[in-house]
């Protein structure tokens, strides 16, 4: 529990800084209204992100009974569970439930670390 309250702690500071950007951009005066609407989308993009991220560790914890970090950059999906030792059929499943959640296909990589 302690690595997955360590990585959201660093993934949460990352989202942070962009978010704080961002939010800069939308009130600085001297920006165009195209770069603010840029921000404005990358929020809202972000915002999504975080929600399937969500979803997706709410899903594995359901239906593999697995605590859970993901992190979604683009097509890239990086899994991180908590498990004693790499177990192949775990990380099928988690794969496969991952890809689920969408039409086109994913690149999943699921990594295994010790509570």
């Amino acid at each position: 529990e302690d690595t997955l309250s360590a990585l959201r702690v660093e993934n949460d500071d990352q989202d942070q800084k962009v978010i704080a950007e961002l939010q800069d951009i939308l009130l600085d005066q001297t920006v165009s209204v195209q770069e603010k609407n840029n921000a404005y989308e990358q929020l809202k993009y972000l915002n999504q992100l975080q929600g399937q991220e969500e979803n997706l560790e709410k899903q594995i914890k359901e239906k593999l009974e697995l605590d859970s970090f993901v992190k979604i950059d683009q097509k890239n999906i990086e899994v991180v569970a908590i498990k004693e030792k790499h177990d192949s059929s775990i990380a099928n499943n988690i794969m496969r439930l991952v890809q689920s959640n969408y039409e086109e296909k994913m690149y999943i990589t699921v990594t295994f670390k010790k509570s």
